[in-house]
Order: structure tokens, then sequence, then C-alpha cells
């Protein structure tokens, strides 16, 4: 289960997501960022149970159903240090970014 799509276009939603994201919680999913695929459609979701952001991006050669949590503060510091114009993101139990370069 994956998709490819552009680099910076990811690295600045989840970047926008970062207002959303609590900062000190007891519950761990809200520092958390949902990745959701529906219809060729990248979903993200992200809350602090006052503040919510949802934003939707198009993606390219999905392969099946995808739908994750991560860490915001760490996957956008992944995808800041990645310097290929596309990157793909599998899912097999755990998240695996492929850089590629077009």
């Amino acid at each position: 289960m994956g998709f490819q799509i552009n680099t910076k276009t990811l690295r600045d939603a989840v970047e926008l997501a970062n207002n959303a994201v609590s900062r000190k919680t007891t519950n761990p999913i809200l520092s958390g960022v949902k990745l959701y695929i529906e219809d060729n459609v990248l979903h993200i979701y992200t809350t602090d149970l006052q503040t919510g952001f949802h934003k939707w991006l198009k993606v390219e050669d999905v392969d099946g159903p995808f739908s994750t949590v991560v860490e915001q503060k760490v996957f956008l510091e992944i995808l800041s240090s990645l310097s290929s114009e596309t990157v793909r993101i599998d899912l097999d139990g755990v998240v695996k970014l492929i850089r590629r370069k077009f």
C-alpha cells in the first residue's frame, strides 16, 4: 500500500498542520498527523481537540488502501531532509519514505 507525491507539496501541508497539533498532551495520538487516501486524494488531518486541520492533496500511483498516523514533528523533519522532487510513501507495517529522482 502506498502512493507518490511531490515532496515540497507534502512538506508544506504537514508544516501547516503544525498549528493544530497538540504540544503537551497525555494522549499521544494528538501529536500525530493522520494520512488517509480515498479516490487518489491524500487527506491530512490533525487536531488538538480545540483546533482542527484538514488538507487534501492529489496523489499518484496509489496501490491499495492507505491509512496511518505519524508523529508530525518527526515526519516533518524527515520530509525537510529529503532533496528529491517526489517521494513514494509505502505502508507495510511501518511507514517507508523512498526518494524518487525524475
